[in-house]
C-alpha cells in the first residue's frame, strides 16, 4: 500500500519513515463498524389469472398483468452489511461474493421463474 498522509500532531507517534494506511489501522484500538451497501438491479416477468376463467374475465380482474404473454417489472435489490473492517483485508465483505449470493438467492430464482 502507499504511504498517507498522517496528522502532524500523531507524527511523533509514529515510526521514521512511510505509514501505510494499514500500518494505522493495526494500531486502532477499537475497529469502527462499516455498513457497506450493494445494489443490483434485475427484471423480473409474472402472469395472474385463474384458467378457468376467460381471458376477458382475467383482464376485467387483474388488468395487464393477466397479459398471456406476461407483464414484467424492473426491479433494484438493496443489501447493506455492517461489520468491523478486517484488519488483513481492510475490507467488511467480498463484494463479488456478495454478489453471487444475491443472485443466487434473489435475482436469479425471480429472473427465472416465467
Amino acid at each position: 500500500m502507499a504511504p498517507c498522509r498522517v496528522a502532524k500532531s500523531i507524527r511523533p507517534l509514529l515510526p521514521d519513515g512511510p505509514v501505510t494506511p494499514l500500518y494505522l489501522w493495526h494500531r486502532i484500538p477499537h475497529r469502527p463498524v462499516v455498513h457497506i451497501t450493494r445494489r443490483e438491479s434485475f427484471s423480473a416477468t409474472h402472469r395472474l389469472g385463474r384458467p378457468e376463467w376467460s381471458a376477458e374475465k382475467n383482464y376485467s380482474v387483474f388488468g395487464k398483468c393477466s397479459n398471456p404473454n406476461w407483464h414484467g417489472h424492473n426491479y433494484e435489490l438493496w443489501v447493506t452489511v455492517k461489520a468491523e473492517v478486517d484488519k488483513e483485508t481492510g475490507f467488511v465483505v467480498n463484494h463479488s461474493a456478495l454478489s453471487r449470493l444475491m443472485h443466487e438467492h434473489v435475482i436469479d430464482p425471480c429472473s427465472n421463474e416465467v
